[in-house]
């Protein structure tokens, strides 16, 4: 028997665009785009949008925790990512899960 799933150590690429899925009490509430830059010095700059209007981010990855934290004007990002790969339909996936905290001024 074979494992479809390998859990992958890998990096985030240099340039990515995400879907972005919110929910409160189990219950979707947004969806969006985020377009995130990794630099060299393991910052991050980007865009969110969710209703057609870009918002900046500003952050940093962690490589080694796998850790990814960003801001914007409205809020504050933290998560892990978890990369792994599907054998069976060769697609790799990039999963972050984590915590949003609304900031005073959204």
């Amino acid at each position: 028997m074979s494992i479809a799933a390998q859990t992958s150590t890998k990096s985030l690429p240099p340039l990515s665009i995400w879907g972005v899925h919110a929910s409160v009490a189990g219950r979707p509430v947004v969806w969006g785009k985020l377009v995130m830059r990794v630099l060299q010095d393991q910052q991050i700059q980007g865009t969110i949008q969710f209703r057609g209007t870009p918002i900046s981010i500003e952050g940093s990855w962690n490589e080694s925790a796998q850790q990814i934290m960003f801001h914007s004007p409205y809020a504050a990002y933290s998560s892990q990512l978890t990369i792994y790969d599907d054998v069976q339909i060769q697609l790799r996936h990039l999963v972050l899960t984590g915590r949003l905290r609304m900031l005073p001024s959204s």
